[in-house]
C-alpha cells in the first residue's frame, strides 16, 4: 500500500483513465475525491471503490467553470482533512 494514509482528488474520474486512476489510488491505499459532472457514472466509481475495501466520496462539478473548480477543491479538501494529491 504505497499511497495508505494519503489522500487525493482525481478530476474527469467517472470513466477512462479518471476512473482507472482512482481505482489505483484506493487500491493502494489512498482515500480519493472522485469528481466529475456525471452524477450517476461519479457514484458507480465510489461503489466500485468501497465494495473493494477502499475509501471514496463523489463530488459533482461542472470544471468548465472557474467558481465550480475553486468550489469542488474546498469541499474535498475538507471532506479529506487535507490534500496530497491531485
Amino acid at each position: 500500500m504505497r499511497l495508505k494514509d494519503k489522500r487525493a482528488i482525481v478530476t474527469a474520474a467517472a470513466s477512462g483513465m479518471g476512473a482507472a486512476g482512482c481505482k489505483l489510488f484506493a487500491q493502494e491505499g489512498a482515500t480519493v475525491a472522485v469528481v466529475d459532472i456525471h452524477p450517476e457514472r461519479t457514484q458507480a466509481v465510489v461503489d466500485e471503490i468501497l465494495a473493494a475495501g477502499g475509501k471514496a466520496r463523489g463530488f459533482i462539478a461542472d470544471l468548465s467553470r472557474p467558481e465550480e473548480c475553486g468550489r469542488v477543491i474546498r469541499e474535498a479538501a475538507d471532506w479529506l482533512g487535507g490534500l496530497d494529491l491531485l
